[in-house]
């Protein structure tokens, strides 16, 4: 696990991000390209529970309209203020899976508001 000093705020932009369960199908939308600023994400629509959002391209077996997801998956990103400290599990596409240091909440930041220490 690496330890990481927040550089900038980050603010969630999805008050209701996407999740999604191994073995869901999911309606899949566009793919990101570089002027989303995110390479490798696609858009999905979960016919479980009305989320939708972006989700790694890496986790949805694609099935044409449809996909399957084939990990669980959250979107949950967090919301976070300069020099706070946050702990990195797992990096994808770009962004890392953190936990506040005081254990309160776990979600995704952008490694661009990341500085490792």
């Amino acid at each position: 696990m690496m330890k990481y000093q927040i550089t900038k705020t980050h603010t969630p932009e999805n008050d209701a991000p996407i999740f999604v369960k191994k073995g869901e199908k999911v309606k899949l939308g566009k793919l990101s390209t570089i002027e989303d600023g995110w390479l490798d994400w696609i858009y999905c629509y979960n016919l479980n529970n009305n989320t939708e959002g972006w989700v790694p391209i890496q986790i949805v077996e694609n099935n044409g309209e449809y996909g399957n997801i084939i990990t669980d998956y959250s979107a949950q990103e967090l919301k976070v203020e300069p020099k706070e400290i946050v702990f990195g599990e797992r990096e994808l596409n770009g962004w890392i899976w953190c936990e506040k240091s005081d254990k309160s909440q776990k979600g995704w930041l952008p490694k661009e508001v990341l500085k490792e220490i």
